[in-house]
């Protein structure tokens, strides 16, 4: 499990407590910031401004991601207590039609020639907005400066609610545990932070597999592990963890499926390749990492070879077996892909024979 060591310097070793007994905590909601808001709250303030002030309708993640219930009631206090403040008239002419930016010039005397920017730019220039304020019928949430402010204040929230190509809450890192562990490590960042989580996730993770015999769960907690070191542009150790993922996604996802289907129709063809076919999105992400970290063909079977053999588990595929499967399917070779398959299932079948499963 060497790639969970620390990939962001010293500060990713965890170091004692160092708590803000100033801060007010609750059980379930976490600790207030010092601007006096729970995480839910500070979610719902950097999830704003893409809300209508009269929307009745919000998704479903607020409440399953960010744990915000009533998000109408949250607005309303973070624009009592000065976080948000409505939208004005001037902002809110972009989203009016042409022809609506037209007629408005038009009643007040202003030419209507032109695009839309330079409708919107006329108008609001030379125009009081309660000269048009009837006119713009729909308001979004504004952040305050205070608003802004206390968003720089929690960058974890930013960070928490920022679009990602992987989802941490599937592994048990969200907004309140997040603020449990800044609430007593303050001077660390939010990344060395998660990714000590993810670090965590994954022993925990393994251990359940284990136990379960399903190792779906790990498989994308190292996928997730592979996204997130994409995104921080460490594409070696990127690559290293997507090996991680072939590895245990091939051999204990789609291995299991082939030993079950296998144990069910024993005389029959297991089929295996159906289970362990790479999707085009997974081709795209190890094509990617092989561009940016320069390796040719020879070099990528060495890194996946030594990755490899230094898993502490064996399945269905012998290493070599793997890459050569795992080359084939990027060279788009299917025939080849299958036929490693074949191979597989009479490994599945020895497997299934000595009842080692």
């Amino acid at each position: 499990m060497g790639i969970f060591k620390s990939l962001f310097g010293s500060n990713s070793k965890t170091p004692e407590s160092e708590k803000n007994t100033e801060k007010v905590s609750d059980s379930k909601r976490g600790y207030v910031s010092a601007g006096g808001l729970y995480p839910d709250e500070l979610a719902m303030l950097a999830l704003a401004e893409k809300f209508k002030t009269e929307e009745t309708n919000y998704p479903d993640y607020l409440r399953s991601k960010f744990f915000i219930g009533f998000p109408s009631s949250t607005l309303n206090s973070l624009l009592s207590r000065g976080f948000l403040r409505m939208s004005t008239p001037s902002e809110m002419l972009s989203t009016l039609k042409l022809s609506d930016l037209k007629k408005i010039a038009s009643e007040h005397g202003l030419k209507v020639s032109g695009s839309k920017e330079e409708l919107c730019g006329r108008i609001s220039s030379s125009l009081d907005e309660s000269e048009y304020a009837d006119a713009v019928h729909v308001k979004y949430w504004k952040l305050t400066d205070k608003g802004y402010n206390e968003l720089a204040a929690n960058p974890y929230i930013t960070y928490m609610t920022a679009k990602h190509l992987y989802s941490l809450e599937n592994h048990g890192i969200n907004i309140v545990t997040l603020n449990s562990i800044i609430h007593n490590l303050p001077k660390y960042s939010i990344r060395d932070i998660v990714w000590s989580e993810m670090n965590k996730a994954r022993i925990i993770e393994y251990k359940q597999a284990i136990k379960e015999r399903n190792f779906q769960q790990y498989a994308n907690l190292l996928y997730t592990a592979t996204l997130f070191l994409k995104e921080e542009s460490k594409f070696r150790n990127a690559l290293n963890s997507y090996f991680d993922y072939i590895f245990y996604r091939e051999n204990f996802v789609a291995g299991a499926n082939g030993i079950i289907l296998g144990s069910s129709k024993s005389n029959l063809s297991i089929d295996f390749y159906v289970y362990a076919e790479l999707m085009p999105y997974e081709l795209d992400i190890i094509s990617e990492l092989t561009e940016k970290n320069g390796l040719d063909e020879k070099s990528l079977r060495e890194l996946m070879n030594n990755n490899f053999s230094a898993q502490q588990d064996s399945g269905v595929f012998s290493n070599k077996q793997l890459i050569d499967f795992v080359i084939s399917e990027m060279n788009g070779r299917k025939k080849d892909s299958q036929e490693i398959c074949l191979d597989v299932e009479k490994n599945i079948r020895r497997i299934l024979k000595k009842g080692h499963f």
